[in-house]
């Protein structure tokens, strides 16, 4: 049986509704059975064009066949969403669509908006116009999965990327677009919070590595299959096994040794990984290795005291910014030699009002703005700080809550001069 056109089985459904007595529209369920929507007469779409009902003239407007006449006739219609139909109808004569255009606001902003109607996100899809609207309509939180599952078949890879973000797409869709052409889309299909629980089981072997990478990447992938995708000789594959929660302590410690900086990396990022682990990466050669070790979470103090010493001050602020770091190490920290470093240490909520005091005097306009930013500021120091010579730093002592309401008033009134 041919597949009958959506729009069409939706105009005949409407008939019952709609006070048509024409003789010419055949019965509702005789139509669905021998699919005889295409014999509506002219008599018949003109007649359900003048509808007082707004939807039933949008489905004469979307319907793919509606004669020129009618669609002339529809684009003085009252309702916008028709005239756009029509303006984009491929059976509107060119004059009148040249006359909507000019008439019609950007039908792009107005289908972005949320109350955009979702039969016309349906027929502006089915229209096939350019991918910049395919993709709007792909994002479109008024779009439905039926829609959806139409634009998951686009020509076009990034409408079919964007299907992919939207909340309403179904499992079905989902599962189509694992088995996508492009392996980034599979890839993307693969992670989907829609998609079956065991569906990285088909492609734990794929050929192509962004595809394997997601399945090392999925987090209902098994712990032994891991253990076989960690030997990929694909580093993107191995990176991902390192970044996935259920991998085994005995697999990371062997990609803690990977020959590629980024897997490295992605153990280091690990919140599984132990802090032994933890402890050998933060002496990697690599920056991006050490850095990942000290924003992980599971780094213990004596690692983090240690990478107090790092060559890179990217990974010292790193460490004066953790709130249980020793004071001995923010002590310091707040004589580094890089002024970025001695900010953090300055703007560390457990800093001690010694240091602060230390650090208010500091050479830099961006140290003492950050000691008069403090909440632990002493008193004392905020009013040292209130007659800085910098603009900005005298400015962050009128914005500390701690700072005495008279010397608030003091600086506002100085501003102002």
């Amino acid at each position: 049986m041919q597949k009958m056109n959506i729009y069409k089985i939706a105009i005949l459904f409407l008939l019952n509704f709609c006070g048509c007595e024409n003789k010419n529209l055949p019965a509702q369920e005789s139509v669905l059975e021998k699919e005889e929507i295409k014999d509506l007469s002219y008599e018949a779409l003109l007649q359900l064009s003048k509808n007082p009902e707004t939807k039933i003239r949008r489905k004469i407007a979307m319907y793919e066949d509606t004669p020129p006449e009618i669609l002339i006739q529809l684009s003085k219609d009252k309702d916008y969403w028709i005239r756009v139909i029509v303006m984009l109808h491929k059976n509107t004569p060119k004059k009148t669509s040249d006359q909507l255009r000019k008439n019609t606001p950007s039908f792009i902003i107005e289908m972005e908006k949320k109350d955009t109607p979702p039969e016309i996100l349906a027929s502006l899809t089915s229209l096939k116009l350019g991918p910049v609207i395919r993709i709007s309509i792909a994002l479109h939180p008024n779009t439905q999965s039926n829609t959806l599952e139409e634009l998951s078949f686009d020509e076009n890879s990034y409408v079919r990327r964007y299907v992919l973000h939207n909340e309403n797409i179904n499992r079905k869709t989902v599962t189509r677009l694992v088995q996508d052409k492009e392996p980034l889309i599979q890839s993307m299909a693969l992670n989907h919070p829609n998609a079956p629980l065991d569906i990285w089981k088909k492609f734990l072997k794929d050929e192509s590595p962004l595809v394997r990478a997601a399945v090392a990447r999925n987090e209902n992938t098994s712990a032994k299959a891991l253990d076989q995708l960690s030997k990929d000789e694909d580093f993107l594959v191995r990176e991902a096994v390192a970044e996935n929660k259920n991998t085994s302590l005995k697999v990371l410690d062997q990609l803690s040794q990977d020959e590629d900086s980024l897997v490295r990396a992605a153990v280091a990022r690990n919140k599984s990984t132990s802090s032994k682990i933890l402890d050998q990466l933060s002496k990697d050669e690599d920056f991006f290795v050490r850095e990942a070790v000290v924003k992980n979470s599971a780094t213990n103090l004596k690692t983090l005291v240690e990478l107090s010493n790092d060559p890179y001050y990217i990974i010292r602020c790193e460490v004066a910014s953790y709130p249980t770091i020793p004071l001995k190490t923010l002590l310091k920290l707040s004589q580094d030699n890089s002024y970025i470093v001695r900010a953090y240490v300055a703007d560390n909520a457990q800093v001690t009002s010694v240091i602060l005091s230390y650090l208010a005097k500091d050479k830099e306009i961006f140290v003492r703005k950050m000691v008069a930013k403090n909440k632990n500021t002493p008193i004392e120091v905020l009013n040292y700080l209130a007659k800085d010579e910098d603009f900005i730093v005298r400015e962050a002592v009128a914005k500390n809550e701690n700072t005495p309401i008279e010397l608030v008033k003091k600086l506002t009134s100085e501003f102002k001069k």
